[in-house]
């Protein structure tokens, strides 16, 4: 699943999520973000 931050805070905007799923993105971010810095 390819999903840029904008359309991640589109959903989050227009889909409140119940703090589990809020959670379970967080922790996506974050690892994206990981990889993200290891490729560079």
């Amino acid at each position: 699943m390819n999903v840029t931050s904008k359309d991640k805070g589109k959903e989050v905007a227009t889909e409140p999520h119940p703090p589990v799923l809020l959670l379970q993105e967080q922790l996506a971010a974050q690892k994206a973000e990981t990889d993200q810095i290891k490729e560079d």
